[in-house]
């Protein structure tokens, strides 16, 4: 999947995670006569994938053909974990995936391959030109060399904080990003059934910390930190200090990180042939950073208006086809998305001794009468003045 890139495509896709991949396959899979290349820096199944690797179980299904290989584990619910340790534990059976996404991103690319798409790793696009006379120009690097090739359409799904088409009149994941890092721990005590979130302001402001199920003995830990407390809370003594609170005298791992386009706006997703699909729609979740689906979603969404373009390109300066991705992405995830947005910084302000109140009145119950509505409904009870502010939210 190295193949050399040739000088003209119907679609040329840049970057080869969950929007970018899912985006050559549904085009590939609906025209068999389209010329496409899937472009990126490098193989999108070299570890480490930044990611904490949890999808939706039922949303995955809807969106794809998974093979049952890329499944690391399934998952029962979530423990939420007060600053002072107390846990609660919401259950909802079978509910999530701990995915390996290295080895969906490869059976993936070798699907898209199949189909016909020209995959090009270790190819770096370096930048998208504007629209000009029914096409647009990219610049590559590919290995040493420097190549020019022409796209009549173009898919930016290169991530967080994009940059190829500068002043391009469309979303650029620049919005609300926010540091997480992550490594690989033995020793943490902790159920591989569920997902394990913390909460403190002393570690994580803002974000939270997290421990995920990975392989056996082997959890996924990290933290993400909200974007006003960055510069007096290096992500990296944070992790430290969580690690250091929750799991005393273990080894701290190598650690990873990436950025986190977790904000929401309504700014257009496509414009003169050029889609945006993935982070650098600013599409993850603002408050649970959740980004696979929705960058799953957001290149279909991008290959189905290019499907459409091609079947009646006198439409192609049509706004409304640029806007009908847009809308499709507030109907998916976008309202809900826009409404934990505002919710996003009273929910960061609340204290600790607030967490660990609401933690031990919910402890107390039985499980089976742990709901999501009343674990959030007894953490912001606990605090009359941030029940206030998100009066209107609520």
């Amino acid at each position: 999947m190295n193949h050399r890139i040739e000088e003209n495509y119907d679609v040329v896709i840049c970057g080869s995670g969950p929007a970018g991949l899912i985006a050559g396959l549904h085009l590939a899979s609906a025209n068999k006569n389209l010329k496409i290349a899937l472009l990126d820096k490098r193989d999108p199944w070299r570890e480490p994938v930044a990611c904490a690797e949890a999808v939706h179980k039922g949303g995955l299904y809807s969106l794809l053909d998974v093979d049952e290989s890329w499944i690391r584990t399934e998952v029962d619910g979530v423990v939420f974990v007060s600053p002072d340790g107390t846990k609660v534990k919401y259950t909802q059976k079978n509910s999530g995936l701990i995915i390996d996404r290295a080895k969906m991103h490869r059976s993936l690319a070798e699907r898209c391959a199949e189909a016909g798409v020209h995959v090009h790793f270790r190819s770096l696009v370096k930048s998208i030109s504007e629209f000009t006379n029914g096409k647009r120009n990219l610049s590559v690097k590919q290995g040493e060399e420097m190549l020019n090739i022409q796209a009549k359409f173009v898919i930016d799904s290169s991530g967080a904080g994009s940059r190829l088409v500068p002043d391009s009149g469309v979303v650029d994941g620049k919005f609300d990003i926010e540091p997480a890092v992550f490594g690989l721990m033995e020793g943490w005590d902790y159920d591989p059934r569920y997902i394990e979130l913390y909460f403190g302001q002393n570690f994580a402001p803002g974000g939270y910390g997290w421990v995920f199920p990975r392989d056996e003995d082997v959890a996924n830990v990290g933290i993400c930190v909200g974007r006003p407390y960055v510069k007096t809370h290096a992500p990296r003594r944070m992790f430290d200090i969580f690690c250091d609170k929750f799991n005393p005298g273990a080894p701290k791992p190598n650690l990873h990180g990436g950025p986190i386009a977790c904000g929401q706006t309504r700014e257009p997703h496509g414009v003169n042939q050029l889609f945006k699909a993935g982070d650098c729609t600013n599409g993850v979740n603002p408050i649970s950073r959740a980004g696979i689906l929705e960058a799953m979603n957001g290149g279909r969404n991008a290959a189905e208006a290019i499907l459409q373009l091609l079947e009646n390109p006198a439409k192609a300066e049509e706004a409304q086809i640029y806007a009908d991705v847009l809308n499709k992405w507030m109907s998916y995830k976008g309202k809900s998305h826009e409404k934990l947005a505002k919710a996003k910084w009273p929910f960061a302000e609340i204290p600790d001794k607030t967490f660990n109140k609401a933690a031990l009145k919910l402890s107390k119950l039985p499980e089976d009468k742990l709901t999501l509505p009343r674990i959030l409904w007894a953490t912001l009870t606990s605090s009359p003045s941030i029940l206030w502010k998100m009066r209107t939210i609520l």
